[in-house]
C-alpha cells in the first residue's frame, strides 16, 4: 500500500506480512533488503505491518540497517479494527480500513494525537491528513 498526501506525493509505504514473532532485528534486517534491491518506491516513512507489532521508519535516505524509529503492538494501534482471520489479507484488511479513517479529514488532529501519538509525533500524521490510501502491485 502507499499513502500520498493531498497533493499526490507518496508519503508513506506500507508492507504488511504475517509473520509472527518479528524481532526489531528481523524487521530492520526485511526492510534492509527492500531497500538494497531498490524495491521501495520513494517515500518519506515506510511501516512494516507484521502480526504483533508495526515498525515505522521516518527519511527516504535512511540506511540500509537503520532501526525502526517508532515499535508499536499491532493489536493496540488496530484495536478499534477487527483483524479478520489470523492470515494477511486479514491483517491487511485492517491496516487498509485503519489508514483510510486516518487519512479522513474529518478525523481531528486531537483525537489522533490521543490515541496514537507517535503518529502526529513523527510528522506522519500531518502529511497523511487528507490523502489517499491505495494498492500497489508488489515490484
Amino acid at each position: 500500500m502507499v499513502v500520498s498526501s493531498p497533493d499526490g506525493r507518496i508519503q508513506l509505504v506500507v508492507e504488511v506480512k504475517n509473520h509472527r514473532g518479528a524481532s526489531e532485528e528481523w524487521a530492520t534486517h526485511f526492510r534492509g533488503n527492500l531497500v538494497a534491491h531498490s524495491i521501495l518506491p520513494d517515500a518519506e516513512y515506510f511501516l512494516l505491518a507484521l502480526p504483533d507489532n508495526l515498525f515505522l521508519w521516518i527519511g527516504a535516505g535512511a540506511a540500509k540497517d537503520a532501526p525502526p524509529n517508532y515499535r508499536v503492538p499491532t493489536a493496540e494501534a488496530l484495536e478499534p479494527f477487527r483483524i479478520v482471520g489470523s492470515d494477511e489479507a486479514g491483517l491487511e484488511m485492517a491496516v487498509n480500513s485503519w489508514l483510510n479513517v486516518l487519512t479522513s479529514p474529518s478525523i481531528r488532529e486531537e483525537e489522533v494525537a490521543r490515541r496514537y501519538g507517535w503518529l502526529v509525533e513523527s510528522g506522519l500524521y500531518q502529511r497523511i491528513r487528507g490523502g489517499d490510501v491505495e494498492y500497489q502491485a508488489a515490484a
